[in-house]
């Protein structure tokens, strides 16, 4: 996982023939997606980030798609998400 022009990057470190080629590598937001990714984290499960746009998106990695989707309700265009900051023993994922 990198983050290039305010995308992210997914992709496998060791490529793997078992894998389609689909699921090789994926590039956030997606191309139909406003916004830019102004934050992420990667878990063993999901791929999380949060956008310009004020959403926030959960990817599940064993499923290859999105888990879940959360628009702010006071979201302010000019500064969007610009980072997530939760506390460890409260949050499950």
């Amino acid at each position: 996982m990198c983050s290039h022009t305010n995308q992210a990057y997914l992709h496998l470190i060791v490529p793997n023939a078992n894998v389609p080629e689909e699921r090789d590598h994926k590039i956030f937001p997606d191309k139909d997606e406003a916004g830019t990714v102004t934050s992420i984290a990667l878990t063993t499960d999901f791929l999380i980030y949060s956008t310009s746009r004020g959403t926030l998106h959960h990817f599940y990695l064993a499923d290859w798609g999105v888990a879940n989707e959360y628009k702010y309700a006071l979201f302010t265009p000019c500064c969007g998400c610009c980072s997530l900051l939760m506390p460890q023993l409260a949050v499950r994922v």
